[in-house]
Parts: structure tokens; C-alpha cells; sequence
């Protein structure tokens, strides 16, 4: 026994026998939900109408004092027509079992009761009741379903020669046709001209084969040179006996879609074809910068090349001049401290005191510029080196700016990914675009794939 599908029940039991009543409740109460007793028919009755949405099962007793289950049965008949009905009988109420088929009784279990029958044949009940729930969900699932595709889907039902037999009041938003206009009118009537005849002819093969078809259609609509593009799928109807009745076609309108890729698409090529010009535009503008600050960097390292030099060379005379300068004075102080070599080499010029002691008053003047000499020298050498260090100073750091501008634009490279970023997007979206327009493609001849998209 499947107790899960009892446990979800609930019984009237009417009983006048005490401990029969008490004894199958109890029992009976560790199948189902809830066990409703009473003792008679009347107030049997009065239990059903008062619980008559919570109760599912009837067992009750034929002969009964105040209201007998027969005429107990008649009047909830009035109020439900189907709630299953058992009936507990002993052998001498065999005349009533004629009237109780008349009120549709489902069974009678002969007194002493079989426990085990009667549990059988509640749980035969019960799987009827569970079964009758079930299909009562599913119906109102599928009334929900219906309800939502009429909201959102072009809905077109057909006779087994492709007749229509019904539109919903989507389509004839859609199409400004109204319901009488199009009702016994072929469905093939509604294809655009750019339409090949060939896949409304499979279409009808394939109802006749119980198969389905789907892909994209241009239709016409009442308003001319306006017609729709809906990406349809069609199943044949079957009868309860699985004969084919019909069809019924299912529309989504992706005419505005198709518009919005289409602009789309035109979009990004022109995005396409400007981030192209403009990449060129900036590449060629760095070009030119780069180039400037190149030549500008060469002829400062050009420049800061012949500094150096200038100012290796002005060491170089300096530091001779001063070794010059340094042989002299030790000749001179040769001179003064030897006066007999003096007199030795230069005897023609020494040829009188006078002359000798003017000589060493020049050689004593001579002494003198030397040393100032040296000292000026020295003074302008290093004057001289601090200004050459301050430009060679100034030079370089100009000459980091202008690398540090070359630096920057690294961003180039950057711009230049951007640009493959946004190329790599527009292809993306082109894709889109015509993965839509393929779908279309594919169930049209040549000329419809010609005109498709000239509106």
C-alpha cells in the first residue's frame, strides 16, 4: 500500500455501530491525514457541507437511524457531484445497492469489513484522487504557461492544412490585422515576397510528420512596407488519441533587435574606421615629437661633447703654462742664488756694475709678474672650471628632461593596446551582429537574402 499518497487525505466515516466507528477510525487514522466521524446520515451531512473543500473520501453505512446513507449520498450529490463514495453493507441491504449505483458509489464492502479489501480499495482511490490533483496542477501550469507565452510570443494555431484557426492579440498588435481578417486564411499568406515558397512547403511536411521546424521569417503585416522578421518555431497538435490536428506557431519579433545590431554595427565600423585615423593621427604627432626631441638631445650631447673638450684643452694649456712657469722661476732663482753663473754665460751683457745690478732689479720684477701671474692664473682656472661644471651641470639636466619627454611617451604603446582593445570589442559586436543576421540568412533564397535588410 502506498500510505504517502493516503497520508495526504481525509475521510468522512459515517458509522451508527460505536465500536465499529471507533475501532475503523482508529485504524484508519494511521493512513490518512485526518478522519472526520459521525453517527448518523443527518449529521453526516451536515459535516460534509460544512468541510466539504477538506474532505476527499466518504465511507458510510447504508442503514442508519434519522438520514441512511442513501438518501445521506443523494444530497451531497447535490453539492459534489465526484467525491468518491464507499459504502459498508450487510447482507440484507441488497435492495439498495441498485440506487446506489444510480448516485455513482465507487464500491460497498460487505459487514463483517475486510480490513484489508477496504484498504485496498482506498488505496485505489487514493491514487485516483492523487492522479485527478496532479492533472489539475499540470493544467493550471500549462493555463500559466499559455497565458505567458500570449503575453510574450506571437501565437498562431492551425488546421492539418495549414488554415488559420486562431491568432492571439500579440500578433494583431503586431500586424494591425484583427482576428476576423485572418481566420481561415492559409498560413502561408502571411510570408513576405522576399520569402521562398520551399520553406512553407517543408514546414507542411514536417506537420504531417509530427516535426518540428524553427528558424527566421520575414512577414508581411496590414501595413505596407512594414513588415516583421520573427525567429518562429512550429509543432504539429495531437489529439488525445496522438492523431495530428494542427499546428501551432510560436513567434518571437526580433525586428527591432535585428534594427539595433544592424545600428549597431554601422556604429562600430565607423568607430572602426575613426580609432584608425586618430591611432594614425596620434602615431604620426609622436612621430614628430620623438623625432624633435631626438635631434634636440643629439645636439645638446653635441654640445655638452665640445665643452668637455674646450675645457679638457683649457686644463691641459693651463697645466703646461704652469709647468712653464714653474721651469722659469727655477731658473731665475738659479740666477739669483749663483750670481758667478750669472756673470759665466752673460759676460758680454754684464759688462759694467750698472748693468749687472739692473739686471737683477728685472730679474727681481720679472720674480714678481711670475708670481702674480701664477696667482691670476690659478684664480681664472678655477673660475674657468666652475663655469665649465655649472653648464656640463645645466647641459645634463636639460638633457634628463628631454629623455624623461621621450619616457612619457611610452604611452604610446599604451594608446596603441587601447586601440587593439577597442578594435578586438568592435569585432565582437560585429559578430553579434552577424550571427543574428546568418539566422535570417539561412531560411532565405537569393533575393530574400538581397532585399532582407533594405528596409
Amino acid at each position: 500500500m502506498e500510505s504517502n499518497v493516503l497520508k495526504n487525505l481525509t475521510v468522512l466515516y459515517v458509522e451508527d455501530d460505536v465500536s465499529i466507528r471507533n475501532e475503523l477510525s482508529l485504524l484508519l487514522g494511521k493512513f490518512f491525514k485526518n478522519i472526520s466521524t459521525a453517527n448518523d446520515g443527518a449529521l453526516g451531512l451536515e459535516k460534509f457541507t460544512a468541510n466539504q473543500h477538506s474532505i476527499d473520501i466518504i465511507i458510510t453505512d447504508i442503514n442508519m437511524p434519522n438520514l441512511n446513507g442513501i438518501d445521506m449520498v443523494k444530497e451531497i450529490r447535490k453539492i459534489n457531484s465526484s467525491i468518491p463514495v464507499l459504502f459498508t453493507t450487510a447482507y440484507s441491504d441488497k435492495e439498495f445497492l441498485s440506487e446506489a449505483i444510480q448516485l455513482r458509489v465507487n464500491d460497498y464492502i460487505i459487514k463483517p469489513i475486510d480490513v484489508r479489501k477496504l484498504l485496498g480499495v482506498l488505496n485505489t482511490l487514493g491514487k485516483v484522487i492523487h492522479n485527478e490533483i496532479l492533472v489539475k496542477k499540470q493544467n493550471k501550469e500549462l493555463v500559466n504557461y499559455k497565458n505567458a507565452i500570449d503575453l510574450n510570443s506571437i501565437v498562431i494555431k492551425t488546421d492539418t492544412s495549414l488554415n488559420i484557426t486562431y491568432v492571439n492579440d500579440l500578433f494583431c498588435r503586431t500586424t494591425s490585422f484583427s482576428h476576423t481578417e485572418l481566420i481561415g486564411q492559409n498560413f502561408s499568406s502571411l510570408k513576405h515576397s522576399d520569402v521562398s515558397s520551399a520553406i512553407f512547403k517543408e514546414i507542411y511536411s514536417n506537420m504531417l510528420e509530427n516535426k518540428t521546424w524553427n528558424g527566421c521569417i520575414k512577414y508581411i503585416t496590414k501595413i505596407k512596407d512594414r513588415p516583421y522578421i520573427a525567429e518562429t518555431f512550429i509543432m504539429s497538435t495531437l489529439s488525445d488519441e496522438g492523431i495530428i490536428t494542427g499546428a501551432i506557431c510560436i513567434q518571437n519579433d526580433i525586428t527591432d533587435d535585428l534594427s539595433k545590431k544592424r545600428n549597431t554595427q554601422i556604429a562600430l565600423m565607423k568607430d572602426k574606421g575613426d580609432i584608425f585615423i586618430k591611432s594614425k593621427e596620434v602615431s604620426a604627432e609622436s612621430n614628430i615629437l620623438v623625432n624633435d626631441l631626438t635631434l634636440q638631445i643629439n645636439k645638446l650631447e653635441e654640445k655638452l661633447h665640445t665643452i668637455k673638450l674646450e675645457k679638457d684643452k683649457f686644463m691641459y694649456g693651463f697645466a703646461k703654462a704652469k709647468n712653464d712657469l714653474k721651469i722659469t722661476r727655477k731658473e731665475l732663482l738659479n740666477f739669483k742664488n749663483n750670481p758667478e753663473l750669472l756673470e759665466t754665460q752673460s759676460t758680454s751683457a754684464l759688462k759694467t756694475n750698472k748693468e749687472n745690478a739692473d739686471f737683477r732689479i728685472e730679474v727681481k720684477k720679472m720674480a714678481e709678474k711670475l708670481d702674480e701671474l701664477e696667482k691670476n692664473n690659478t684664480r681664472a682656472m678655477n673660475q674657468q672650471k666652475i663655469n665649465y661644471e655649472v653648464e656640463i651641470d645645466d647641459l645634463t639636466t636639460e638633457l634628463e628632461d628631454y629623455k624623461m619627454k621621450i619616457d612619457s611617451l611610452g604611452n604610446i604603446e599604451i594608446i596603441n593596446q587601447k586601440i587593439q582593445y577597442w578594435k578586438q570589442k568592435a569585432k565582437t559586436e560585429s559578430r553579434r551582429a552577424e550571427e543574428i543576421e546568418r539566422k535570417v540568412v539561412q531560411t532565405g533564397d537569393e533575393s530574400f537574402l538581397k532585399k532582407i535588410f533594405s528596409n
